[in-house]
């Protein structure tokens, strides 16, 4: 078995296996909504390619129970849609293509369609760590009883206790370009594989992408987003206790 999140958390299999039948019905509108580069590229391929990218198969690969030629067509299949986007990428990212296309381009319509597309991404305001950490304070509080702690290096934690385990929320705000990451782990397991810690997205097999797309304008709505899956997982993880295995 390759060790997946879910893998070393079983007890999620039924949530998992629900979630991805949501996602299947609503076309993966609500996936899509995540403010992330990377699962907006998995998005498209999971649209693109539905004979290979079934609810079975899906769970198998977050699972850990599919095969290497399986997760290599995967991993191909979102780096052609990444590629079939080459404006895509984080918003700094965007901007920095755009502005190197003006000034390098050869051809001058190419450099006005630059130009055009960097005019229209100049009124993009992206948040700052401290404002990310702050629409996520009222969050954490409810969801966990108490606010994010700073640990350095811009990561931030909060404990909480899961089926007489003691567990933590690991918020991570140093270098993501205005962005995050976050996943849940046990406080204290010498050994534990930092990969593996609980993320709604790498419970359902996707890669642990950073939400790298978060704007000021609607930054209230994203972080509710992450506070909707967040209360599902803690909710399922309180209910069944940590239950990780090694097999």
């Amino acid at each position: 078995m390759h060790p997946t999140p879910l893998s070393w958390y079983p007890q999620f299999v039924p949530f998992v296996e629900a979630e991805w039948r949501a996602h299947f019905a609503d076309d993966f509108a609500e996936l899509a909504r995540t403010p992330s580069e990377g699962i907006a590229a998995w998005c498209a391929a999971l649209r693109a390619d539905r004979a290979l990218f079934t609810s079975d198969a899906l769970l198998a690969h977050a699972s850990g129970t599919d095969d290497d030629a399986t997760r290599a067509r995967y991993h191909d299949a979102w780096r052609r849609a990444r590629e079939g986007n080459p404006g895509g990428g984080p918003w700094f990212m965007r901007k920095a293509l755009l502005a190197e296309g003006m000034r390098q381009a050869p051809d001058p319509a190419v450099r006005a369609q630059c130009a055009t597309a960097l005019e229209k991404l100049a009124g993009i305001d992206t948040p700052k760590a401290a404002q990310v950490r702050a629409a996520m304070k009222p969050v954490v509080q409810r969801l966990f009883g108490g606010p994010l702690a700073s640990s350095g290096g811009g990561d931030s934690s909060v404990p909480f206790e899961a089926g007489g385990t003691a567990m933590q929320l690991v918020v991570d705000t140093g270098g993501m370009a205005r962005g995050f990451r976050y996943f849940i782990r046990p406080s204290q397991r010498p050994g534990f594989p930092m990969l593996l810690g609980i993320a709604y997205e790498t419970l359902l097999g996707l890669p642990g992408f950073p939400w790298d797309m978060l704007r000021t304008d609607r930054l209230d709505a994203q972080i509710g987003l992450w506070a909707e899956r967040l209360e599902r997982l803690v909710s399922v993880l309180r209910a069944t206790g940590s239950g990780e295995s090694r097999t």
